[in-house]
């Protein structure tokens, strides 16, 4: 990769800050979704500049995929996560068990004069393949009257009610029109949070392997069955077209589906788990 700003989705952001920017006066509270692996990386810088100081929780998803002891190192106290897998079973009591004390918290004047609480209006926002969508789904399951306009609130809005204490309305993608720090957008591409045809293939899977070999070596060998004697990329490519049958005409080695499977596999949590923030490889 060249040391440059690494470009896509022209116009998008503004356009989706915008619409948050327009709505965000009748927010009570912001989650915005992250991917733990690389939750700096899948933070937008720009949000800051339109949630006008409303409260955030950063739900750090994609936990159990998530090296844990790399994260703990790069959070701060000033960050106000919620570490969590959104598929897991216990995750949407969880939750709700949160957004509870928010609740209390933000309705503690109307309950000190006797008034009945008001509902919470949370907006959700989070980049491409955070886990926003399963967010926003597992929410509308929960809620029998489905996702409806909300009388009261602003004309044309979509908002899923839940326990009839939380209003949730979802946004647009946010994802950054650029990268300054290329590495930023390299995390992305490697959990699968940006196009790949961003960059070529070889180098995403020259960088996958980099930082397994540096890293997580022996989980690396040990999830494909293979002998660690090779270290080269090309040697390992070669080595797990003979392993899997990744075959051409001619019984040549399929390298280019060797290199998809490893994009898919890393992307998914299949061969370890990581943590790619603040890491050189």
């Amino acid at each position: 990769m060249e040391n440059k700003n690494i470009h896509w989705f022209p116009g998008h952001m503004k356009k989706a800050l915008n619409e948050i920017q327009a709505k965000i006066k009748i927010i009570d509270l912001v989650i915005e979704v992250l991917d733990s692996r690389a939750f700096l990386s899948t933070q937008n810088p720009y949000l800051k500049s339109v949630i006008n100081n409303k409260p955030v929780i950063k739900l750090l998803n994609k936990i159990d995929i998530t090296d844990k002891n790399k994260l703990e190192e790069n959070l701060t106290s000033d960050d106000n996560v919620f570490e969590c897998s959104i598929t897991s079973n216990n995750f949407y009591n969880e939750l709700i068990k949160i957004l509870n004390k928010y609740y209390l918290k933000i309705n503690d004047k109307f309950i000190k004069k006797g008034m009945k609480p008001q509902p919470l209006k949370i907006l959700v926002c989070g980049i491409p393949n955070v886990g926003k969508s399963s967010l926003i789904n597992l929410l509308a399951r929960k809620n029998s009257a489905g996702v409806a306009n909300i009388p009261g609130f602003t004309k044309g809005l979509k908002w899923i009610r839940v326990e009839d204490k939380f209003y949730f309305l979802d946004t647009p993608g946010i994802l950054p029109s650029n990268y300054e720090d290329k590495k930023y957008a390299l995390n992305l591409a490697m959990i699968g949070s940006i196009k790949l045809d961003i960059l070529p293939k070889s180098t995403l899977v020259e960088k996958i392997y980099s930082y397994l070999i540096k890293y997580k070596k022996d989980e690396l060998f040990n999830y494909y069955k293979l002998d660690q004697n090779n270290q080269d990329l090309q040697g390992f490519l070669k080595n797990l077209c003979a392993k899997r049958g990744f075959l051409l005409k001619g019984n040549k080695y399929d390298l280019e589906k060797a290199e998809n499977l490893i994009i898919d596999d890393f992307k998914n949590g299949k061969i370890c788990k990581v943590f790619l923030d603040n890491v050189d490889f």
